[in-house]
Parts: C-alpha cells; structure tokens; sequence
C-alpha cells in the first residue's frame, strides 16, 4: 500500500506529481491487486485535500483491493476458459470441420 498524504511534496521526475495536481489531486492511496500471488494491478483514490485519507480508509481500501482482485482473478479465468474453447474445435465441430474439408470422392 502507498499513501501520500501531501503530493506537493512528493515529485519523482515521473509525471504524477504535475498531472494530479493539474486535476486538483492533492492526496493518493494505492492499493495492489494480488493474483495469483502476485501484485497484477492496483486500486488507486485519489483526494482532493492533503491529508484526505485515514488509517480507517486504508482498512477499507484493502477490503476493496481484496474483492477486486477475486473480480479480475474470476475474469481472467473466463477468458482463458474461453480462449481455450476458441482455439480447439470441440469433438462435435471437429466432425463438422472434417465434413466441410472432405472432398466429393472422401
């Protein structure tokens, strides 16, 4: 987790600092989304008061980070599942396949 309290003082040379503060950002929490073990991603909340998030927002921000994690685990898996469906013809479309690719005298 990465809280800044006050993003005036924080500047990296990486662009976040000018272009939060050009949308009037003065305060970010990010949280990692863990998948498979691993962190693949994360929930960010961005404020517009130095200061603007608390230990308590922490808590629930990890609460949040944890469902979506579930979320984008469960469609990670439907669209590996699917791609793998996609790929293979199944055993009924493989004699579909066979039928269309047979030739007159087959």
């Amino acid at each position: 987790m990465i809280r800044v309290d006050d993003i005036t003082d924080e500047d990296h040379g990486t662009g976040f600092h000018d272009a939060a503060l050009a949308h009037g950002r003065s305060a970010s929490l990010s949280v990692s989304l863990i998948l498979g073990g691993v962190a693949q991603g994360g929930l960010n909340a961005y404020g517009a008061e130095p200061g603007a998030f608390s230990e308590n927002d922490e808590h629930i921000a990890t609460g949040f980070a944890a469902q979506a994690s579930v979320v984008v685990a469960n469609a990670q898996a439907y669209w590996a599942s699917f791609d793998a469906t996609q790929t293979s013809p199944s055993p009924s479309g493989r004699a579909v396949i066979e039928q269309a690719t047979a030739g007159p005298d087959d």
